[in-house]
């Protein structure tokens, strides 16, 4: 299924990863539809970040596994209260974050995403007023360990 950002959505933008030690629970908050590119143990393309941040059309998103096996893929998206994984997001050091979509989200220091959530409020306020549901996507990596093998891509 083909995406693409919109001036209306919110990109979480960085390096991120899933906290396994945290055994709290996320859930996505009213009125935001979290859209998660990367199953957790996997990472994102730069390239693919790049194309969300600036509002570029994506035809196809495909999973290298760890079997070296490319797969189509579809991004993970959660709804209202639905519980999602324990992602942590990073600075983006060493990123060529892109420009186009006015409302990215980034961090200058380790932050979960329950933390990050709270600045969503302006953009999902506006979101309901107009009687829609706030896209929220996560450009970032869902990473177990430094070297997961599965990749997140599109061409």
């Amino acid at each position: 299924m083909p995406i693409q950002t919109t001036p209306l959505d919110v990109v979480v933008s960085g390096h991120g990863s899933v906290d396994l030690n945290d055994n709290g629970t996320t859930k996505t908050p009213v009125g935001v539809e979290f859209i998660l590119l990367a199953p957790p143990g996997a990472v994102i393309t730069d390239h693919l970040g790049g194309k969300l941040e600036k509002g570029e059309y994506i035809d196809q998103l495909y999973l290298n596994n760890s079997s070296g096996h490319i797969l189509p893929h579809e991004p993970a998206r959660y709804t209202q209260r639905q519980v999602i994984p324990n992602l942590v997001l990073h600075p983006p050091r060493d990123l060529q974050l892109g420009s186009g979509v006015p409302h990215m989200i980034g961090v200058e220091v380790e932050t979960p995403i329950r933390d990050i959530f709270p600045r969503l409020e302006p953009f999902r306020s506006e979101s309901l007023k107009h009687g829609q549901v706030l896209k929220v996507y996560f450009a970032a990596c869902s990473a177990l360990t430094r070297d997961d093998p599965n990749t997140v891509f599109c061409y």
